[in-house]
Formats: C-alpha cells, structure tokens, sequence
C-alpha cells in the first residue's frame, strides 16, 4: 500500500543483495511480484500458470491475508478450472463481459464492481446479500464461532492453495506459506477504525484462526510456514505499522515483513543457487 520501494519483494531483495540482515550474506536474488493488493489465491494461481513459465523462479512464496476467504467467495462462482485444478481464468464466467475489460480485473476488482451492476440489471444472485459476501464481515471470523462458520470458505481457499502447492512439486519449484495478520489481531491502540468497521470489540486482540487452519495445512504438505503474529505482538510498539484508514501495512510495515522473509527463506535458497524469488504483495 505504500511506496513501490518499499513493497516486499523490491526489499526482500534489496536485503539480500546488499547483505542488510545481520548474520545474513549477500548474495545476488532477484524478485518479481506477481500480484497487486487483495488479489487472493484464486487470481494468483491463474499468474502461476501465465508467468511460471517465463520467470523460472527457484521459490514462489505465497503470501496470504485474512479477507482471503471472502475474495475466493466471491471468485470461485466465475472461476474456470483446468484438469490440474489450477484456475485458467476468473473472466470468461462474467457472462457479457467485453473483452476489452478483462484486463483490468487484474489490477482492480473488476469483478465484484461488474457483478454487482448486473445482479441489478439480470437479476444474478446476489453474492454481496449473503452472510459471506457482506463487507462488514470480511473478517467475520475473528469473532468467537469463527472458525466453524466460516469452514466451507477456509476450505476454498486451501483448495486454491493446493492446485498452486502440486504445481510447484511437479515443477519442482520450492515454496513457501506466510501469514500476516491485520490490526485488530495484534494491536488495540492502532488502526481503530477496522474495529469499528467490522464490529470488534476495542478490549481484546482477537486470534487469527484462518492461520491456524493454514499452518495445519503446511505441516501436512511440508511446506515451510511463517505466521507474522507472534512477531508484531512482541514488538513494544506498533506506531507506524499500520494505516489508520485502510488496515493495511505502511512502508514501516513492509520493511518489518520483509526481513523476516530474509531470514525464512535464506536456508531454503542456500540449496540453490542464483535464486529468483516470486513474491505475493497485499
């Protein structure tokens, strides 16, 4: 959300080709980020299968927040499938959709503002009508019972995950899952205003379930698993992390992020050599 100097795949290799991270050499990584902010698994599988080919990359590291679930909602009802369960495309079940505005729902979210023009004009169903496709419980799950309501689009989501896991294994492309969590996870003093919005309480920091749900996941695929949690609620102070406004992380934020990507990945790239990472950037 902030500077593009200071997005995570830009510092992740900026650290590691400058040698930044104590304890950490130098050594030449190059990064290239196939995502622009709320994309979820369901559009990042679909540039796997586009870019995968082109970049080559030695480590793909998918980076997953908590609205997730609700993006895959809203996804999977237009998503196209190939045999392999990776996503060819999210455009095509737009019935009527001109080819011309495709594109654009890579970089905004084209698809929910379409839909939600031609529910009124085709009487679709109404996704946005439903308890999983109300904004104001986005992050839904946060709240006690959370875990068990929102279960079916957990599900979803890993299975958007998986399709991306067994693509890197055939292609024998290491990978990496990491968690972070928004505000009300980690902070009462920051970024109020997603209390209020999404109808948290302001006494407690509530518990991400969702990467509970992701770790027992990663353990079962042996796949390297970092949750960005317990390191923020560690930190004295979270001043700065986040933006008031939008809950998403500021360059402060990203530079954090980033160094603990460093030195989660630096083992993982110690079994290759010239290493091109693929990063994920909310």
């Amino acid at each position: 959300m902030g500077k593009a100097e200071y997005s995570f795949p830009r510092l992740v290799q900026e650290y590691f080709q400058k040698g930044g991270i104590r304890g950490i050499p130098s050594r030449k990584v190059q990064s290239f980020n196939l995502g622009r902010i709320s994309y979820s698994p369901s559009i990042y599988g679909i540039l796997l299968r586009d870019y995968e080919p082109l970049l080559k990359p030695h480590l793909i590291i998918v980076a997953v927040d908590d609205s997730d679930p609700q993006d895959d909602y809203y996804y999977h009802h237009f998503l196209i499938e190939g045999q392999d369960d990776l996503p060819l495309t999210v455009f095509p079940g737009l019935p009527w959709m001109p080819e011309f505005l495709k594109p654009l729902a890579r970089e905004f979210k084209t698809i929910r503002l379409l839909f939600a023009a031609m529910e009124k004009s085709f009487h679709l169903p109404k996704l946005e009508d439903s308890f999983y496709g109300k904004w104001e419980n986005r992050i839904d799950h946060y709240k006690p019972g959370g875990a068990k309501r929102w279960k079916a689009q957990f599900s979803e989501t890993l299975k958007r995950l998986d399709a991306i896991v067994r693509y890197c294994q055939r292609n024998k492309i290491d990978l990496v899952l990491v968690n972070y969590p928004y505000a009300p996870a980690v902070t009462k003093k920051y970024n109020l205003k997603w209390r209020e919005r999404f109808s948290l309480n302001a006494d407690q920091n509530y518990e991400p379930v969702f990467h509970d749900v992701q770790k027992k996941y990663a353990a079962v695929k042996k796949i390297p698993y970092y949750d960005f949690t317990d390191y923020l609620r560690r930190l004295p102070s979270l001043e700065g992390i986040y933006f008031e406004d939008n809950g998403h992380f500021t360059d402060q934020g990203n530079i954090l992020f980033a160094q603990e990507i460093v030195k989660l990945i630096d083992p993982i790239l110690n079994r290759n050599t010239g290493s091109h990472l693929s990063l994920r950037d909310h």
